[in-house]
Protein backbone atom coordinates (compact mmCIF):
# COMPACT_ATOMS: atom_id res chain seq x y z
CA UNK A 1 0.00 0.00 0.00
CA UNK A 2 1.60 2.91 -0.98
CA UNK A 3 3.65 2.21 -3.77
CA UNK A 4 5.89 4.44 -5.16
CA UNK A 5 3.61 7.74 -3.43
CA UNK A 6 5.21 9.60 -1.31
CA UNK A 7 4.43 11.15 2.18
CA UNK A 8 3.64 9.70 5.68
CA UNK A 9 1.56 6.48 5.77
CA UNK A 10 -2.12 8.81 5.92
CA UNK A 11 -1.33 10.65 3.43
CA UNK A 12 -0.50 7.67 0.82
CA UNK A 13 -3.57 5.44 2.20
CA UNK A 14 -5.57 8.65 0.84
CA UNK A 15 -3.88 9.25 -2.31
CA UNK A 16 -5.36 9.57 -5.54
CA UNK A 17 -3.63 7.28 -8.21
CA UNK A 18 -2.69 8.86 -10.89
CA UNK A 19 -2.74 6.55 -13.46
CA UNK A 20 -0.34 8.76 -15.71
CA UNK A 21 2.68 7.53 -13.62
CA UNK A 22 4.88 5.28 -14.12
CA UNK A 23 3.79 3.19 -10.97
CA UNK A 24 0.06 2.76 -12.76
CA UNK A 25 1.20 -0.69 -14.59
CA UNK A 26 2.29 -2.20 -11.24
CA UNK A 27 -0.87 -0.88 -9.51
CA UNK A 28 -3.28 -1.78 -12.25
CA UNK A 29 -4.28 -5.69 -11.42
CA UNK A 30 -3.98 -4.61 -7.73
CA UNK A 31 -6.52 -2.52 -7.71
CA UNK A 32 -8.28 -5.07 -10.04
CA UNK A 33 -7.59 -7.47 -7.16
CA UNK A 34 -9.47 -5.50 -4.62
CA UNK A 35 -12.49 -4.17 -6.85
CA UNK A 36 -13.14 -7.73 -7.80
CA UNK A 37 -12.94 -8.37 -4.40
CA UNK A 38 -15.35 -5.30 -2.67
CA UNK A 39 -17.73 -6.86 -5.53
CA UNK A 40 -17.96 -9.96 -4.74
CA UNK A 41 -17.87 -10.06 -0.88
CA UNK A 42 -20.58 -8.27 0.69
CA UNK A 43 -18.35 -8.19 4.09
CA UNK A 44 -16.05 -5.48 2.49
CA UNK A 45 -18.72 -3.17 0.94
CA UNK A 46 -20.76 -2.42 5.05
CA UNK A 47 -20.76 0.77 5.99
CA UNK A 48 -21.63 1.71 9.38
CA UNK A 49 -24.32 1.12 10.54
CA UNK A 50 -26.94 2.75 13.33
CA UNK A 51 -26.56 -0.96 15.22
CA UNK A 52 -28.51 -0.33 18.64
CA UNK A 53 -31.82 1.89 17.04
CA UNK A 54 -30.89 5.06 18.13
CA UNK A 55 -31.47 6.57 15.07
CA UNK A 56 -27.72 7.97 15.14
CA UNK A 57 -24.55 6.66 13.40
CA UNK A 58 -21.31 7.08 16.01
CA UNK A 59 -19.32 5.62 18.53
CA UNK A 60 -22.06 3.86 20.35
CA UNK A 61 -22.77 1.39 17.39
CA UNK A 62 -20.85 -1.97 16.78
CA UNK A 63 -17.93 -1.36 14.51
CA UNK A 64 -18.18 -2.57 11.26
CA UNK A 65 -14.11 -2.24 10.88
CA UNK A 66 -12.30 -3.43 14.19
CA UNK A 67 -9.25 -2.95 14.49
CA UNK A 68 -6.93 -6.30 15.28
CA UNK A 69 -3.57 -5.95 17.01
CA UNK A 70 0.01 -7.13 15.70
CA UNK A 71 3.27 -7.05 16.71
CA UNK A 72 4.23 -4.65 14.56
CA UNK A 73 4.46 -0.96 14.94
CA UNK A 74 1.52 0.48 14.05
CA UNK A 75 2.59 3.00 11.88
CA UNK A 76 4.13 0.25 10.07
CA UNK A 77 1.40 -2.75 9.72
CA UNK A 78 -2.78 -2.05 10.02
CA UNK A 79 -4.62 -5.02 10.40
CA UNK A 80 -8.63 -4.81 10.53
CA UNK A 81 -11.75 -7.34 10.38
CA UNK A 82 -14.97 -6.76 8.28
CA UNK A 83 -17.64 -9.07 10.14
CA UNK A 84 -20.16 -10.50 7.93
CA UNK A 85 -22.26 -13.08 8.61
CA UNK A 86 -20.40 -16.70 7.51
CA UNK A 87 -17.98 -14.98 5.57
CA UNK A 88 -16.14 -12.57 7.60
CA UNK A 89 -12.97 -10.13 6.15
CA UNK A 90 -9.77 -9.80 7.62
CA UNK A 91 -7.05 -7.37 5.55
CA UNK A 92 -3.27 -6.55 7.18
CA UNK A 93 -1.77 -3.91 5.19
CA UNK A 94 2.42 -3.29 5.17
CA UNK A 95 2.70 1.02 4.60
CA UNK A 96 6.43 0.25 4.34
CA UNK A 97 9.27 -0.43 1.82
CA UNK A 98 10.55 -3.34 3.42
CA UNK A 99 9.55 -6.47 4.41
CA UNK A 100 7.72 -7.14 7.84
CA UNK A 101 7.09 -10.51 9.95
CA UNK A 102 4.56 -10.32 12.00
CA UNK A 103 1.80 -12.14 13.98
CA UNK A 104 -2.43 -10.90 13.94
CA UNK A 105 -4.17 -11.72 16.86
CA UNK A 106 -7.54 -12.35 14.74
CA UNK A 107 -9.85 -12.64 18.33
CA UNK A 108 -12.68 -13.72 16.50
CA UNK A 109 -14.85 -14.82 19.30
CA UNK A 110 -14.88 -10.76 19.95
CA UNK A 111 -16.25 -9.72 16.26
CA UNK A 112 -16.80 -12.10 13.78
CA UNK A 113 -20.15 -13.41 12.74
CA UNK A 114 -21.15 -16.64 12.50
CA UNK A 115 -24.36 -18.31 12.08
CA UNK A 116 -23.42 -20.64 15.47
CA UNK A 117 -21.62 -18.32 17.10
CA UNK A 118 -17.26 -18.74 16.82
CA UNK A 119 -16.76 -22.36 17.71
CA UNK A 120 -13.02 -23.51 18.39
CA UNK A 121 -14.06 -27.01 17.75
CA UNK A 122 -16.13 -26.33 14.30
CA UNK A 123 -13.77 -26.63 10.87
CA UNK A 124 -13.48 -22.98 9.40
CA UNK A 125 -11.80 -22.14 5.70
CA UNK A 126 -9.29 -19.45 5.60
CA UNK A 127 -9.76 -17.79 2.04
CA UNK A 128 -6.28 -15.65 0.86
CA UNK A 129 -8.47 -14.15 -2.17
CA UNK A 130 -5.58 -11.65 -2.82
CA UNK A 131 -3.55 -15.06 -3.59
CA UNK A 132 -6.59 -16.91 -4.32
CA UNK A 133 -5.95 -19.77 -2.43
CA UNK A 134 -7.87 -21.61 0.80
CA UNK A 135 -7.23 -23.73 3.72
CA UNK A 136 -9.21 -25.85 5.56
CA UNK A 137 -8.06 -24.67 9.93
CA UNK A 138 -9.85 -25.76 12.60
CA UNK A 139 -11.08 -22.68 15.19
CA UNK A 140 -8.92 -23.67 17.67
CA UNK A 141 -6.52 -23.01 15.51
CA UNK A 142 -7.27 -19.31 14.02
CA UNK A 143 -6.08 -17.26 17.65
CA UNK A 144 -3.81 -15.54 15.28
CA UNK A 145 -1.84 -15.55 11.67
CA UNK A 146 1.75 -15.14 11.12
CA UNK A 147 2.79 -13.45 8.35
CA UNK A 148 5.69 -12.07 6.49
CA UNK A 149 4.25 -8.94 4.58
CA UNK A 150 6.58 -7.52 1.74
CA UNK A 151 6.66 -4.17 0.96
CA UNK A 152 3.63 -2.32 0.15
CA UNK A 153 1.94 -5.61 0.37
CA UNK A 154 -1.67 -6.41 1.41
CA UNK A 155 -3.32 -9.84 2.88
CA UNK A 156 -6.79 -10.05 2.42
CA UNK A 157 -9.21 -12.92 3.87
CA UNK A 158 -12.03 -14.05 4.07
CA UNK A 159 -12.69 -16.82 7.32
CA UNK A 160 -15.70 -18.58 5.78
CA UNK A 161 -17.90 -21.64 6.69
CA UNK A 162 -17.80 -22.91 2.91
CA UNK A 163 -14.13 -22.53 0.78
CA UNK A 164 -14.55 -19.28 -1.36
CA UNK A 165 -12.13 -17.73 -4.11
CA UNK A 166 -12.46 -14.53 -6.00
CA UNK A 167 -13.85 -14.40 -10.36
CA UNK A 168 -11.10 -12.34 -11.90
CA UNK A 169 -12.07 -11.48 -15.47
CA UNK A 170 -9.89 -10.84 -17.88
CA UNK A 171 -9.48 -7.13 -18.21
CA UNK A 172 -7.63 -4.68 -20.72
CA UNK A 173 -6.28 -2.12 -18.92
CA UNK A 174 -4.92 0.87 -20.65
CA UNK A 175 -2.14 2.70 -18.57
CA UNK A 176 0.84 4.05 -20.09
CA UNK A 177 3.82 1.42 -20.24
CA UNK A 178 7.20 3.49 -19.14
CA UNK A 179 8.88 1.72 -17.71
CA UNK A 180 9.07 0.95 -13.65
CA UNK A 181 11.67 1.32 -11.65
CA UNK A 182 13.38 -2.30 -11.08
CA UNK A 183 11.96 -4.17 -7.98
CA UNK A 184 13.46 -7.44 -7.76
CA UNK A 185 11.87 -10.32 -5.62
CA UNK A 186 13.63 -10.68 -2.34
CA UNK A 187 14.67 -14.02 -1.06
CA UNK A 188 12.55 -14.67 1.98
CA UNK A 189 11.15 -17.38 3.90
CA UNK A 190 8.18 -16.09 3.56
CA UNK A 191 6.38 -18.67 6.87
CA UNK A 192 3.46 -21.35 6.70
CA UNK A 193 0.15 -21.16 7.72
CA UNK A 194 -1.62 -22.40 9.99
CA UNK A 195 1.31 -22.53 12.43
CA UNK A 196 0.78 -24.14 14.79
CA UNK A 197 -1.00 -26.99 12.59
CA UNK A 198 -2.45 -30.02 12.27
CA UNK A 199 -1.81 -32.37 9.90
CA UNK A 200 -1.16 -29.80 7.00
CA UNK A 201 0.59 -26.19 6.20
CA UNK A 202 1.39 -24.44 3.74
CA UNK A 203 4.64 -22.93 3.29
CA UNK A 204 5.44 -19.79 1.07
CA UNK A 205 8.92 -18.46 0.12
CA UNK A 206 10.27 -16.25 -3.05
CA UNK A 207 13.60 -16.49 -4.78
CA UNK A 208 15.19 -13.37 -6.08
CA UNK A 209 16.82 -15.31 -8.88
CA UNK A 210 16.50 -18.42 -11.37
CA UNK A 211 18.14 -20.75 -9.41
CA UNK A 212 18.31 -24.48 -7.71
CA UNK A 213 15.82 -24.75 -4.89
CA UNK A 214 15.73 -27.26 -2.24
CA UNK A 215 13.29 -27.36 0.60
CA UNK A 216 13.11 -29.14 3.50
CA UNK A 217 12.30 -30.46 6.84
CA UNK A 218 14.36 -31.18 10.25
CA UNK A 219 13.48 -31.52 13.67
CA UNK A 220 15.08 -29.93 16.36
CA UNK A 221 18.13 -32.05 17.16
CA UNK A 222 19.20 -31.10 12.81
CA UNK A 223 17.92 -34.51 11.55
CA UNK A 224 16.85 -34.61 8.03
CA UNK A 225 12.71 -35.37 8.11
CA UNK A 226 11.60 -34.65 4.45
CA UNK A 227 12.78 -33.60 1.64
CA UNK A 228 9.65 -30.67 0.09
CA UNK A 229 11.39 -29.83 -3.02
CA UNK A 230 14.79 -30.02 -5.29
CA UNK A 231 15.09 -29.00 -8.83
CA UNK A 232 15.00 -25.38 -10.61
CA UNK A 233 12.17 -22.69 -10.27
CA UNK A 234 12.39 -19.25 -11.62
CA UNK A 235 12.21 -16.02 -9.81
CA UNK A 236 9.04 -15.17 -7.85
CA UNK A 237 6.95 -16.00 -4.98
CA UNK A 238 5.87 -19.93 -4.24
CA UNK A 239 4.22 -21.95 -2.05
CA UNK A 240 4.53 -25.95 -1.39
CA UNK A 241 2.63 -27.76 1.39
CA UNK A 242 3.43 -30.50 4.08
CA UNK A 243 1.35 -33.03 5.88
CA UNK A 244 3.45 -34.04 8.81
CA UNK A 245 5.41 -37.08 6.88
CA UNK A 246 8.78 -38.06 6.73
CA UNK A 247 9.95 -39.74 3.62
CA UNK A 248 8.94 -43.20 3.98
CA UNK A 249 5.22 -41.32 4.29
CA UNK A 250 4.99 -41.95 7.87
CA UNK A 251 3.47 -39.65 10.39
CA UNK A 252 5.95 -37.41 12.64
CA UNK A 253 5.43 -36.81 16.10
CA UNK A 254 3.88 -33.60 17.53
CA UNK A 255 6.50 -30.77 18.13
CA UNK A 256 8.76 -28.47 16.34
CA UNK A 257 10.52 -28.66 13.73
CA UNK A 258 12.88 -26.18 10.90
CA UNK A 259 11.70 -25.48 7.72
CA UNK A 260 15.38 -24.87 6.05
CA UNK A 261 15.05 -22.97 2.20
CA UNK A 262 18.68 -23.12 0.22
CA UNK A 263 18.65 -20.65 -3.01
CA UNK A 264 21.23 -19.24 -4.87
CA UNK A 265 23.75 -19.24 -2.29
CA UNK A 266 21.59 -17.93 0.74
CA UNK A 267 19.95 -20.02 3.48
CA UNK A 268 16.63 -19.16 5.05
CA UNK A 269 14.98 -21.52 8.02
CA UNK A 270 11.87 -20.79 10.00
CA UNK A 271 10.14 -23.12 12.97
CA UNK A 272 6.90 -24.46 12.97
CA UNK A 273 4.73 -25.95 15.39
CA UNK A 274 2.82 -29.46 14.71
CA UNK A 275 0.27 -30.27 17.02
CA UNK A 276 -0.92 -33.81 18.81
Amino acid sequence: MGFQMNGGRDVRVRSVVNWDAPYATALAPHYQKLMQIRTQFPAFRRQAEDSNGDYQINGNDTSVQPRLSTTANENDIYAYGRPYPDQNGVVVCNFTDRTIDCEVTLALESWAAFSNGFQPGSEYWLNDLYHNTNYAVQGDSLHSISLALEPYAVQVYVISTMPMHVELPQLAVSVPSAPLPAQSTQFALLGNFPNPFNPTTVIRYAIHQPSYVHIAIYNMMGQHIRTLHRGRQHAGTWQIQWNGRDEQGQKVSSGVYLCRLQAANRVATRKMVLLP
